[in-house]
């Protein structure tokens, strides 16, 4: 028979629930978080900061602008090898975007250089006419080439470079949006944006000419044209491809996880992890994007950690609706390494870390949008329940032992997900979640929560090492993805 758990007191807070309890999940977790943090860097972030920026609009407003700030490849990879001779080889990252396939699927064209996004997409151009740096491509009137684009971080600064159709064309329409360019040796420069010939360099927040008037110049021997990883931006099939290097990593951590202790996480758990590289896909219905640690090579890192796959009947039985939905699979291997890990970074008590070794299969739970209703299962080696259970109580969580796993909940979980509809998506995953996006906190600006409603994770091995998915579902399942971000999402 099943044997009850104690219950303790209520009203413990959803940070302590995910930190005390689910720590091993949010430490995988937080290598993708990771990446959304490196796009809206910003400082005193804590892990379930970081976990919850992932989710939030930050991410989504960063990858529209990355697809709207960069050119073609699949019919101009050469224009984009070429594009890489202006690029720095100690960039930090390198994105390429696909345009051409993008405007095309959003049911426009492009045409000698020039944008023609038609009706539909024109008019939800609109939405972004106030940002110089986006609208340029698509105004006719800018002469800018459309056909491709770079954006890279280097010297401390991100920059969009590009090539131009008219190059006295775009000094007059930079001009008239209150840009002033002097001469400064062969580079013509303003406060923002900067041109020589036919190739141009807008900065994030500002130029800086001596490194701008450097790349102009580079060899190609000095360019990222020259990078081994050159291959990796100029060859891929996928919309948006992008690397980024272990330096542009660190120097974006939150406060909570240093730069010493993330270097300790990922020598951990992955082997000879130097960057991270992914690429991002707007189709009908949906965005997807994936992130993948991988070495110098650019092959996936090999994963240290021995990690196992998620049982998707844990998640079938777990027959609730909820805002959100996590599961992680746990063998008691990793269990003892994530402890340790997570010891030595000193980022919880030690009685917490011996309550975590009971730890040993599937660990799913379902959440409200308050993070007061709780309800899930914990698979264990049958020892040290005890721990894990009186840990649980302390929190406020009833516990049920049914012999080696542990039926827990707390108060009463409602929400809009079916649980048990994501058991398939989860099955084999070693880490997966799904988050209802119209509750998620930020998403609530009006028109968001239209064009996104919900967001599934995914974790899974990709060769020896493993490779983060995020995707984006918008209502519409037979609408460009990027149709209904700029029409709904900018509202």
């Amino acid at each position: 028979m099943p044997t009850p758990g104690r219950v303790g007191k209520s009203g413990e807070s959803d940070l302590l629930i995910r930190r005390y309890i689910f720590c091993c999940m949010e430490f995988f977790i937080t290598f993708t978080a990771l990446f959304a943090n490196l796009l809206r860097p910003a400082a005193g972030t804590n892990l379930r900061k970081l976990t919850m920026r992932y989710i939030s609009k930050s991410l989504l407003l960063w990858l529209l602008a990355v697809v709207l700030l960069a050119g073609c490849r699949k019919e101009s990879s050469g224009d984009i090898a070429d594009l890489l001779t202006t690029v720095p080889s100690g960039a930090g990252a390198v994105v390429a975007v696909d345009l051409q396939q993008i405007i095309t699927k959003a049911g426009g064209k492009v045409t000698d250089g020039k944008a023609q996004p038609g009706e539909k997409f024109a008019a939800a151009l609109g939405k972004v006419a106030a940002k110089p740096e986006l609208a340029q491509f698509f105004d006719e009137n800018a002469g800018v080439d459309a056909s491709a684009a770079l954006v890279f971080y280097a010297s401390g600064r991100w920059y969009l470079t590009g090539r131009l159709r008219d190059p006295k064309a775009f000094r007059t329409w930079w001009e008239a949006k209150g840009e002033r360019f002097e001469t400064s040796g062969e580079l013509e420069a303003a406060r923002k944006v900067a041109y020589k010939a036919n190739r141009f360099w807008w900065g994030l927040t500002d130029i800086d000419i001596p490194s701008v008037s450097d790349y102009a110049a580079l060899s190609e021997s000095r360019s990222w044209a020259s990078h081994p990883n050159a291959p990796v931006i100029t060859g891929s099939n996928h919309e948006v491809t992008f690397t980024l290097d272990e330096k542009v990593l660190f120097s974006y951590v939150g406060s909570e996880l240093r730069p010493g202790q993330l270097r300790m996480a990922l020598s951990s758990a992955f082997k000879d992890a130097t960057a991270l590289s992914g690429y991002i896909d707007l189709l009908d219905g949906k965005m997807i994007a994936s992130v993948t640690p991988v070495s110098d090579d650019m092959k996936p890192s090999e994963l240290l950690l021995p990690v196992g796959k998620i049982d998707g009947d844990m998640v079938k039985k777990l027959d609730c609706s909820a805002f959100s939905v996590w599961a992680v699979a746990v063998p008691s291997k990793l269990s003892e390494k994530i402890s340790s890990i997570i010891g030595g970074l000193g980022l919880v008590p030690g009685g917490v870390v011996e309550a975590m070794r009971a730890i040993d299969g599937t660990v799913v739970v379902a959440v409200d949008a308050s993070g007061q209703g709780v309800k899930g299962a914990v698979e264990t080696n049958g020892k040290n329940i005890s721990q894990l259970t009186d840990l649980l109580a302390t929190l406020g969580i009833n516990s049920v032992v049914d012999g080696k796993r542990i039926q827990i909940s707390k108060g009463q979980v409602v929400g809009k997900l079916p649980v048990t509809s994501y058991a398939s998506d989860f099955k084999g995953a070693f880490v997966a979640g799904a988050v209802d996006m119209t509750e998620t906190p930020g998403m609530q600006t009006p028109g968001f929560k239209s064009s996104v409603d919900r967001m599934l994770l995914v974790a899974k091995p990709d060769g020896k090492g493993l490779r983060f998915e995020a995707t984006y579902f918008s209502p519409d399942p037979k609408r460009n993805f990027l149709l209904t971000w700029l029409e709904l999402g900018l509202k």
